[in-house]
C-alpha cells in the first residue's frame, strides 16, 4: 500500500536482490511533511499495472507481495515472499533515474517506522532519529 499521497517515478524489474520495484516520489505538499519522500517497494509479485507520472493515494494497493528477486543462491529454490521497503529523504524533488534506480540529490536514508516521528519530531534522517531521548522513541 502507497505510505502517502505520490508520484510514480520509476519502475524496473531485475534479477536476484531487486525483482519486481516501483518508487514513489512523496511531495511536501502530498505529505505535510517539510521533505520530500522516496519510497521504494521491492519483490511484487508481478509489476504493477503503474506506469511513471501516475498518481497513487496513501493506502492505495500498489501491488502485492511476492519472491521476486529472491529465488536462487543463498535465498534457497523456493525464494521467500516478502516487501523491502525503503524510504529515502531529500530537500528537493530533484533525482536522478538510471536503469535500475532512482537517486534523489541529496538523500539520506530513513527508516520506514521513524515516519511516525517525522511530523511531531522535526526528525528528517536516521542521525536525527538516533540522537532523539528514549522518551520521544
Amino acid at each position: 500500500m502507497a505510505l502517502a499521497d505520490g508520484e510514480v517515478v520509476h519502475r524496473y524489474t531485475g534479477g536476484r536482490l531487486v525483482g519486481n520495484q516501483i518508487y514513489l516520489r512523496h511531495t511536501p505538499n502530498d505529505t505535510g511533511l517539510s521533505v520530500f519522500l522516496y519510497s521504494k517497494y521491492k519483490h511484487f509479485r508481478e509489476l504493477p499495472a503503474l506506469k511513471v507520472g501516475d498518481r497513487v493515494k496513501m493506502g492505495q494497493v500498489i501491488g502485492h507481495s511476492g519472491k521476486t528477486g529472491t529465488v536462487g543462491g543463498h535465498f534457497g529454490r523456493q525464494g521467500y515472499p516478502h516487501l523491502h521497503l525503503s524510504i529515502y529523504v531529500a530537500p528537493t524533488g530533484e533525482y536522478k533515474s538510471t536503469e535500475i534506480k532512482v537517486v534523489p540529490k541529496n538523500m539520506h536514508y530513513f527508516d520506514p517506522l521513524a515516519l511516525y516521528l517525522m511530523a511531531a519530531q522535526k526528525v528528517t534522517d536516521n542521525h536525527a532519529v538516533r540522537a532523539l531521548g528514549a522518551a520521544a522513541k
